[in-house]
């Protein structure tokens, strides 16, 4: 802010708490868009992800989908992925171990100490969320970008 030398001390200080006033009105109207943000993109999981379309992540189908699973799909990667690699080393191994026939449970309970349903209720809230190959009748996505 440039204050003419002219500018009594009371005039400054009214620039400058108008100045506060916008910053603190843009604060909080950035706040509050990222809570709608967050309300809208919780209601779309809470839509879309269910005892199906979780299996459909697990097996890597719902990376493929040509709608807004494709979209979810990638968020809930990265948000398990964040939740899963805070222990480097340990999700290293778990990385390095894990095989898509199961997508990577055997590997997430032997090098992490978690079940990935669990991990995805963290996320997801309560459901059952274990990856079930036996459902995958259609087989695994092989990651053929």
């Amino acid at each position: 802010m440039s204050t003419n030398s002219s500018e009594t001390p009371g005039a400054i200080a009214l620039k400058k708490k108008e100045e506060r006033l916008r910053d603190g009105q843009q604060a909080m109207a950035e706040y509050l868009a990222d809570k709608h943000a967050m309300r809208e993109r919780t209601a779309k999981r809470t839509v879309f992800w269910n005892e199906v379309t979780i299996q459909q992540f697990w097996s890597g189908k719902s990376f493929m989908r040509p709608d807004e699973g494709n979209m979810l799909s990638y968020e809930l990667g990265e948000d398990l992925t964040r939740l899963l690699s805070r222990d480097y080393d340990r999700f290293a191994a778990f990385a390095n171990a894990a095989r898509r026939e199961d997508a990577g449970a055997a590997a997430a309970s032997g090098c992490l100490g978690i079940e990935l349903g669990d991990a995805a209720a963290a996320i997801l809230g309560d459901g059952d969320w274990q990856p079930r190959p036996e459902c995958w009748h259609e087989g695994v996505e092989r990651g053929q970008f």
